[in-house]
């Protein structure tokens, strides 16, 4: 007993082309939303980081007479930005070494945004990811000159208002609004905006406009009576 059998048939050219424009309209979907996606994933841990901070901060500060620790001291030893002393409050070992500072920093750990481009030549070190506000270094003394050694927790008067770490580059500390804009210090990763710390340990976003608009955030020095 024999049985007929159809020769199998494949596609037509035109089905094939249909598959195909099904597909790239599929990629151009798909791939824009994955990409906003692990941009979306790279600021929450870049908030996270941030949020990690202000209780380490204030664990430093209770180590150190109630102050923060200096943003930058003007030297070039390993010690002298205000990573190498935060770093153990966040559970990092960081020697007393360039080589061992700039590992605590590398992007994805506790101070390093995942949005950080390590290999951006624009800035004289891109691997820094934030900036801490020098106005915590020092304030004006009744004498009218500058006291340093850090700002004494107790003389932030609105602590909610007071920036006191950003996201940035090159040096470690900014200090007045100039810093805000993109080639002095300050960067905008996160769709044009920057993660910050407040000194009450609350993190906001702002774009380079949102900080040219807020004065109130920049001047956080006391007068020490």
């Amino acid at each position: 007993m024999s049985s007929l059998h159809r020769p199998p048939q494949g596609f037509t050219l035109i089905e094939l082309l249909t598959v195909i424009t099904i597909i790239g309209i599929l990629a151009a979907i798909i791939i824009p939303v994955a990409g906003r996606a692990r941009a979306s994933a790279r600021n929450i841990q870049c908030v996270s980081n941030l949020r990690q901070m202000g209780p380490a901060f204030a664990a430093y500060a209770a180590d150190h007479r109630e102050r923060y620790p200096l943003s930058y001291d003007g030297t070039n030893n390993p010690d002298n930005n205000w990573y190498y002393h935060l770093a153990p409050y966040l559970g990092m070992q960081v020697k007393y070494e360039w080589a061992s500072v700039l590992r605590a920093c590398k992007p994805g750990g506790p101070l390093g945004c995942p949005d950080t481009d390590v290999t951006d030549k624009t800035y004289t070190e891109p691997w820094i990811s934030y900036k801490m506000t020098q106005a915590h270094v020092s304030w004006l003394n009744a004498n009218g000159g500058v006291t340093a050694g850090g700002l004494p927790l107790a003389r932030i008067a609105n602590p909610a208002q007071s920036l006191l770490v950003a996201e940035g580059r090159s040096h470690p500390h900014f200090n007045t609004w100039a810093t805000i804009n993109p080639g002095a210090g300050l960067v905008y990763p996160h769709r044009e905006k920057l993660n910050a710390l407040f000194a009450d340990g609350h993190v906001g976003s702002f774009s380079e406009q949102q900080l040219k608009e807020r004065w109130d955030i920049w001047y956080t020095r006391a007068i020490d009576g």
